[in-house]
């Protein structure tokens, strides 16, 4: 009887074991069917890329590839562009400078070359610029004033003279007052003064009448 006992336990467990093999392999078949599915959905993704791309280089080639979409930001930005009105004429930039007269011209080119013989310190040069009658005011005379300014040019080791910001205008009985911005430098001073000097034809060439600093 316990042998009988003993080979029925045997049977069970054998069995318990089939089953439990059984149902192992059912499990991992259907885990290899998930996995050739979607193996087989990832080929046929791959296949279709693939097949895109092709057709793409084709076009590309062929120059017909249809030209991509505009974006969202880029329509947006058209139909902006359409509803604003350009404002009436030109930017400030774009207008057209004024004309300038002749006599205009003379006086600023006369104030840069005065400044370029200042700094190159070329007193004859630089006093040449001045009118006979010029008046240095005071109670110096035109000579004495020619002295100082001989000797206050040479002096200094260098000297450096930069003028900005002109401006003219007519200043009556065929004069012109010219303004600027004047910046002085040598090895012993230096300032920076606004200036006005009033020019007076001479001899054909304009001259410098008078001069203040402020």
């Amino acid at each position: 009887l316990d042998a009988a006992e003993a080979e029925k336990r045997t049977l069970e467990q054998r069995s318990e074991m089939a089953d439990t093999t059984s149902g192992d392999l059912a499990r991992k078949r259907d885990l290899l069917d998930r996995l050739s599915r979607d193996l087989a959905a990832e080929r046929a993704a791959l296949a279709a890329a693939d097949e895109r791309r092709r057709a793409l280089e084709e076009r590309l080639a062929s120059g017909s590839a249809a030209p991509a979409e505009p974006t969202t930001e880029v329509v947006e930005a058209s139909k902006l562009a359409e509803e604003i009105e350009p404002a009436p004429g030109l930017p400030a930039e774009l207008e057209p400078e004024a004309e300038v007269a002749p006599e205009e011209l003379a006086a600023r080119s006369l104030v840069l070359e005065w400044a370029s013989a200042w700094s190159d310190q070329r007193v004859d040069d630089y006093l040449a610029f001045y009118a006979a009658d010029y008046r240095p005011g005071g109670d110096m005379s035109r000579a004495a004033w020619a002295a100082q300014r001989r000797q206050r040019l040479a002096a200094p080791t260098f000297v450096q003279v930069d003028v900005s910001d002109i401006t003219t205008r007519a200043a009556g009985e065929g004069r012109i007052e010219v303004e600027f911005l004047q910046a002085y430098r040598s090895n012993t001073f230096s300032d920076l003064v606004r200036k006005t000097l009033v020019l007076a034809e001479e001899g054909g060439s304009w001259k410098i009448l008078t001069e203040v600093s402020r």
